[in-house]
């Protein structure tokens, strides 16, 4: 989509955009404070003509958290020995997984700066997982 017709849809309707760039391959990008803005934008550009498969929205992302005191022993190939250990000490975690849309997965396995004798757990959560903890 050229950026002059995408500004001029953006200012005729009135939709609200918190910046606009161009990336690195050329294609405008336009970062709309809420869903609610991105959906408007996206119906007036395809009402205009705009094929669908050029706009796109960016993907959910789920927060990391880190869990440092994992024995040394342990590496990226312990991750079910990480997973089951800290599920077991967390019931919490369990029970938000059961409803099948939760995010709890351990990414990576890695050794603290300060101290090589302990380790640290790197874990994609869901927001719910996020809060259970934050609030347990």
């Amino acid at each position: 989509v050229e950026g002059s017709a995408l500004e001029k849809t953006v200012i005729e309707n009135g939709i609200q955009v918190q910046k606009k760039f161009v990336n690195k391959n050329g294609d405008t990008v336009i970062v709309c404070p809420n869903q609610n803005a991105r959906d408007n934008l996206k119906e007036k550009l395809t009402s205009s003509g705009v094929t669908p498969n050029l706009l796109k929205e960016p993907k959910e992302k789920n927060p990391t958290i880190s869990v440092v005191g994992i024995p040394k022993e342990l590496d990226k190939d312990s991750k079910g020995v990480i997973y089951n250990t800290l599920l077991s000490q967390n019931p919490f975690i369990g029970n938000c997984l059961k409803n099948n849309t939760s995010v709890f997965e351990i990414l990576s396995v890695k050794n603290l700066k300060a101290n090589e004798n302990i380790k640290q757990a790197i874990i994609k959560v869901s927001d719910d997982i996020r809060h259970a903890i934050k609030n347990n």
